[in-house]
């Protein structure tokens, strides 16, 4: 294993902030700046970043791999649940209104896409509860409860933007949205703690939803299944290296 430098700078600088989620407007006026300076410490930086958590056990059993878009786990913080991830869009781009669960900011590095706020009509955690939705976890097991409802019975769209290269923003992890991606969209996202157990997925295209759960919840085949590959992990980071995102 290589001489470590990349991530305890990281933890140095993360050091100096005070990461724990106790107001989501302030925790965002912090966040944003932060991604702007490990944005401006640059694809060396990054790509150091990049390998030192390839070579870590606990970051890299956590990179994943799903039909929108990868991500490496680059940076945890288990004392306040912050993480750093790289989103890198795959190639297929479908419209799926989603939320989180949790609250983050992020910083587009390369491509773009088209960002779409969404109100909502009837909410999809009181027509399906917790224990209710369980079994519902991926597009090939949707939730019964939302048969023959639409998007347009659940959701109104309320604001429309083009997120480009050097934008930044935060979201707070109630707003469900959808991001239509350009090719080779990667951006820095700061991950806040998880605030509720499940998040919901929309597929606009087959109308249907499913939920997202933690880890924990999830199932040994499902895990299996997402996380990403050594040969994966190797294309990721030659695209993230022609694309001079890392050096």
């Amino acid at each position: 294993m290589s001489c470590q430098k990349a991530l305890p700078a990281l933890k140095t600088l993360f050091d100096k902030y005070d990461l724990r989620m106790s107001d989501f407007i302030e925790w965002s006026e912090l966040t944003r700046p932060l991604l702007k300076d490990l944005y401006e410490l640059g694809s060396e930086f990054l790509g150091d970043l990049v390998r030192e958590a390839s070579e870590d056990h606990n970051l890299r059993s956590r990179f994943e791999t799903h039909q929108l878009l990868d991500y490496l786990v680059l940076y945890e913080d288990k004392n306040t649940g912050v993480r750093l991830r790289l989103h890198i869009a795959t190639e297929e781009h479908l419209q799926r209104i989603h939320d989180h669960r949790f609250s983050f900011s992020t910083l587009i590095f390369t491509g773009h896409y088209q960002h779409c706020l969404y109100g909502l009509k009837q909410n999809p955690y009181e027509i399906s509860t917790l224990e209710e939705s369980r079994p519902y976890q991926d597009r090939f097991h949707p939730d019964p409860k939302f048969a023959g409802l639409t998007s347009d019975d659940l959701f109104q769209i309320e604001w429309i933007r083009n997120e480009t290269a050097g934008s930044s923003y935060s979201l707070h992890h109630s707003q469900t949205h959808t991001v239509f991606t350009s090719k080779n969209t990667v951006s820095l996202v700061l991950r806040g703690p998880i605030e509720k157990p499940r998040s919901l997925i929309f597929d606009q295209k087959q109308q249907q939803l499913w939920w997202r759960f933690g880890r924990e919840e999830e199932s040994g085949e499902r895990i299996s299944q997402k996380i990403m590959s050594p040969n994966k992990l190797e294309q990721v980071i030659q695209n993230l290296t022609e694309l001079e995102v890392i050096l």
